[in-house]
């Protein structure tokens, strides 16, 4: 199952970096193509030079939306717990991945932060600060 969640994070990596060069492509070619000429001879987009509008302000919401796509469609959800971990603790607590990991502290049940419902909080028992 490991070789399964290598070659998915490699596919995911590959299209992430894709992207980039993508993204970097698109700009270079919009701020260096357009850009390269007289100013006086540059046209406007909504008051910005377009080799500006195109590379810069058009090119982050096609890129944001371009990962959204990718990130929805092609990327999956998986464990990057060690896959032993997720078994032992699947088979003893039935089905476990809802539960922190092991010593993690979380909520006990009388709703406190921080204390785990097996701590032991007689230390302060005596020493009258902090009763209720």
């Amino acid at each position: 199952m490991s070789e399964k969640r290598f070659k998915q994070a490699n596919r995911e990596a590959a299209i992430t970096l894709g992207l980039y060069a993508f993204f970097f492509l698109w700009w270079a070619l919009f701020a260096f193509g357009l850009g390269a000429g007289d100013p006086a001879d540059y046209t406007y987009v909504l008051g910005l030079p377009a080799w500006f509008f195109y590379s810069c302000v058009l090119g982050y919401p096609v890129l944001t939306l371009l990962l959204w796509l990718v990130v929805r469609h092609c990327f999956k959800d998986m464990p990057l717990d060690a896959l032993d971990s997720i078994d032992a603790s699947d088979s003893a607590e039935g089905g476990g991945r809802d539960m922190p990991p092991a010593g993690v502290e979380g909520r006990a049940a009388g709703g406190e932060i921080g204390v785990t419902a097996d701590s032991d909080n007689s230390a302060d028992s005596g020493s009258g600060k902090g009763e209720r």
